[in-house]
């Protein structure tokens, strides 16, 4: 329980000895459930560049607090309220501010590599804005999980730009991209016990390259941060060839389409069925190339990291098979951002 509810209060410059005090009355009220000790209450503390890496602000009350140059990497700031507080230039590498009260919170030139804001609220925060002026364009939210402006960024020829956006498009391609990215979030959440994500596509950016803004879908996208674009330039080769014989396929289908369409009308199916037979041999060596690539091995490594501990060799085997489609698609396409 929070007893005094004001532990530093009004604070200017927070002492070190003060700070871990607070610190440790903190700890001891996460660990004791709210029998002993004091939820953290930093309330307008001045905690410029203070070294805070690793600890446990659970929960924590750092309302309008001061912390640009602070050094947070690696710090628990799940459900913690930082409602207006100062991150400028901060160090939030790896942080946790899962369920978080950002709203209003400063971000600019903050490092956030490997943070997770899943489920926080920054409501009133320009991540564009605060964000991309410390970090390049491509790498602007590497490896972290911001859930409310997870933005795929589809690098695509100018060529492509250029018929972009069209209904067909949207049918074909990106529909089924997104589709993909949203079953594999899916999953994930199904792996990691806890409910369906409410995914919403925010925005769509027509571009060089096109942006899509996602909610919810933070797993996903550091998955092809980390991991699919590694797999995808450790088999650049195979991927070219694989589109080659997509292509090849698309063709010959449409083909054995035409042909059977005219079968009807001649009664005559034997050009029909040799280029089915045709087809399948290409399906068959782009099948080859899929088992070359490994992709299992792809998709085991994606959902190790969120299984429990003591998975069933079975359950984990059948998630492995469920991303198996979704984990292709996203992994195969055109839209990939390399």
């Amino acid at each position: 329980m929070d007893k005094r509810g004001d532990n530093m209060g009004e604070a200017k410059k927070a002492g070190s000895g003060e700070l871990n005090k607070i610190l440790d009355e903190h700890r001891l009220w996460l660990e004791s459930g709210g029998k002993e000790g004091e939820r953290a209450n930093l309330k307008n503390a001045n905690l410029e560049n203070t070294n805070l890496s690793g600890a446990n602000l659970t929960g924590a009350c750092l309302l309008e607090a001061n912390l640009p140059g602070a050094y947070l990497a690696g710090a628990n700031l799940s459900r913690a309220n930082l409602e207006g507080a100062d991150l400028s230039v901060a160090n939030l590498e790896g942080t946790n501010f899962y369920h978080a009260m950002l709203t209003r919170a400063k971000l600019f030139g903050a490092k956030i590599k490997g943070a997770d804001f899943y489920r926080s609220d920054y409501t009133g925060i320009d991540i564009e804005k605060e964000i991309s002026q410390h970090i390049t364009h491509h790498n602007r939210y590497v490896g972290a999980t911001f859930p409310g402006t997870n933005k795929i960024v589809l690098a695509k020829s100018e060529d492509m730009i250029q018929q972009c956006l069209t209904p067909d498009f949207l049918i074909s391609e990106l529909g089924p991209y997104l589709s993909a990215i949203a079953d594999l979030q899916h999953i994930i959440d199904e792996m990691k016990e806890r409910p369906l994500s409410q995914i919403h596509i925010r925005s769509i950016i027509q571009h060089s390259p096109i942006g899509v803004e996602m909610s919810d879908v933070g797993d996903t996208y550091k998955a092809i941060r980390e991991d699919i674009q590694k797999w995808r330039k450790e088999h650049a080769k195979k991927l070219a060839r694989l589109k080659e014989i997509k292509l090849q396929l698309e063709l010959k289908e449409k083909q054995v389409e035409i042909k059977e369409r005219e079968a009807s009308i001649t009664k005559d199916m034997q050009e029909a069925a040799k280029l089915s037979a045709e087809a399948r041999l290409i399906e068959a060596e782009a099948e080859k190339i899929r088992a070359e690539t490994k992709q299992r091995d792809l998709a085991f490594k994606i959902l190790i990291k969120y299984a429990p501990k003591k998975i069933v060799e079975e359950l984990m085997t059948n998630f492995v098979e469920q991303s198996l489609k979704p984990l292709r698609l996203i992994s195969e396409s055109n839209l990939a951002d390399d």
